[in-house]
């Protein structure tokens, strides 16, 4: 790995602070220093973005899974899509040093998340601004508030609040031959659908709606400073496997 020791007792200490144990540090901070290697960073950054990824979702984890080779899966995850799509391991952290957060909380998977940042980025290749899109993308199908966003430094513009008014909106925009219902934001049970689902229902008609329909849907989802992120999105729904 041709760590120095410096750099390693450096990410060890920063696991500990977040309440792992010796024994587990040390293994956060070997992945840490695995992903700084093969993501062609450093390993502090390499260790804030692993953080942010592995605190989003551990609680993914399978029942007795050790929270090292948790994390040499999400290294491997990253690598496996930085060498396969058009975005980087180091990138894929950087995005989700933004979004891990509030795509989780929009009921995202980690393989979502990725999915969505390597589609999101396919056009842009920022993962960075990608990553701040997608926090934004996930806050605003879920109906967040105005102060939420403006909290966030995000615009409200095309903010719909309200969910109701939120589900129906969507729904009519979507409205096309194929789907004469419109798409729906939420599962049959009622709950909301993830951010990854609600896009990838919304790709496979994207190409159906005129150009009008595509600003205000894409105003209403993203607002228009993260709107170019989610068009990129929409646009790659070949790319969703």
């Amino acid at each position: 790995m041709a760590s120095t020791n410096t750099e390693v007792a450096n990410s060890t200490t920063e696991w500990v602070k977040l309440g792992y144990t010796a024994s587990d540090s040390l293994d956060l901070a070997a992945a840490s220093a695995i992903y700084a290697r093969v993501g062609f960073t450093d390993v502090d950054t390499a260790t804030t973005n692993l953080t942010s990824t592995i605190q989003a979702f551990k609680d993914s984890m399978s029942v007795g899974e050790d929270i090292g080779d948790f994390a040499e899966d999400i290294v491997d995850k990253f690598v496996n899509v930085g060498n396969t799509f058009a975005s980087t391991a180091e990138g894929l952290g950087i995005a989700l040093t933004d979004s891990a957060s509030a795509l989780v909380t929009a009921g995202n998977s980690l393989d979502e998340a990725l999915a969505l940042i390597t589609a999101g980025n396919t056009i842009t290749q920022d993962e960075a601004q990608v990553g701040a899109g997608l926090r934004t993308v996930s806050m605003r199908l879920r109906g967040t508030s105005a102060s939420a966003l403006i909290e966030a430094g995000e615009d409200t513009e095309g903010l719909i609040t309200d969910a109701a008014k939120l589900y129906d909106t969507i729904k009519e925009l979507t409205r096309t031959d194929a789907t004469p219902e419109g798409i729906s934001i939420l599962t049959e049970t009622g709950d909301f659908k993830s951010t990854y689902e609600i896009l990838l229902d919304i790709a496979r008609v994207w190409d159906d709606l005129n150009d009008q329909t595509r600003a205000t849907l894409l105003e209403t989802i993203a607002g228009k400073n993260r709107a170019n992120i989610v068009a990129s999105i929409l646009q790659t729904k070949d790319d969703e496997g």
